[in-house]
């Protein structure tokens, strides 16, 4: 599956995250509060929300499904601000 694009947020085989250009745009991330497992999504649902010193953004679903995995490592936000196209939130089946 090719890598999906909506409003900043990516998907690829299953899992989301933010591209660079929305972390730039939202400034450094310092906290995220990860989904449950479990939730059911439909493409535009509030996935999960990060707060910057600027503001706190609500992360919405580019596909629909059932979240079955989150990233724990994300306790510390360091990777979102550091690698943001390649550190996944939340894998959605």
């Amino acid at each position: 599956m090719a890598k999906i694009i909506v409003e900043g947020i990516w998907a690829e085989e299953g899992k989301i995250g933010i591209t660079a250009e929305k972390r730039e745009e939202l400034g450094e991330i310092g906290y995220i509060e990860l989904p449950e497992v479990g939730a059911e999504v439909a493409v535009g649902d509030k996935v999960c929300e990060v707060e910057t010193i600027k503001e706190v953004v609500d992360i919405l679903a580019p596909i629909a499904g059932k979240i079955v995995a989150v990233n724990e490592d994300l306790d510390d936000p360091a990777a979102l601000n550091e690698d943001p196209d390649n550190t996944w939130i939340c894998e959605i089946a």
